[in-house]
């Protein structure tokens, strides 16, 4: 039986009504690794070569690691990822603890996949991970939250590629 580390970073291990959170390393053996021509990687510093396109890398992976962790089913629709048992809908959510800049991480929520999520009595699942090499990622913290519970959101246009309103959700305002 494969055991999990208890809290190898040292981060908070969180609670809730779905279970212990703690830090949870993903390795290359649970990712795929996308071909790169090289040009991309000349011109950026060691680490932060294509971080949009390894951002969906990543977040991909988060939520192959959630749906297993957390019992979902995945599915693509295009307003949530997964889906509990019972057919509730999920949407996994992820961020980097901290981006390149050194500002913290972020979510970003479209407002008609969020209004949607919320008639449906739906949930989120907000992660925060520490990339590391190419492919691989350690989870540090994930919290469920009712749609319906999240902080107040302030709509503003940019979500135009998705025909939408978005919200950015800080970290501090999830833990």
């Amino acid at each position: 039986m494969h055991t999990r580390p208890q809290n190898p970073l040292g981060c908070d291990v969180l609670n809730d009504p779905f279970g212990p959170k703690v830090a949870e390393p993903i390795g290359h053996s649970e990712t795929t690794d996308d071909s790169h021509d090289g040009s991309t990687l000349a011109r950026r510093p060691e680490g932060t070569a294509n971080r949009s396109k390894r951002a969906n890398h990543f977040g991909t992976t988060v939520e192959k690691r959630m749906a297993e962790k957390r019992h979902f089913d995945l599915e693509r629709a295009s307003w949530h990822d997964a889906q509990f048992g019972n057919g509730t809908p999920v949407e996994i959510k992820s961020t980097m603890h901290e981006h390149t800049d050194s500002q913290p991480g972020n979510w970003k929520v479209y407002r008609e996949y969020h209004e949607k999520l919320r008639r449906h009595d739906g949930w989120y699942c907000f992660v925060v991970y520490r990339p590391h090499g190419r492919s691989g990622c350690t989870i540090l913290r994930d919290k469920m939250v009712r749609s319906s519970d999240l902080p107040l959101l302030r709509w503003h246009g940019g979500g135009d590629h998705r025909g939408t309103e978005q919200a950015k959700i800080s970290t501090d305002s999830i833990f």
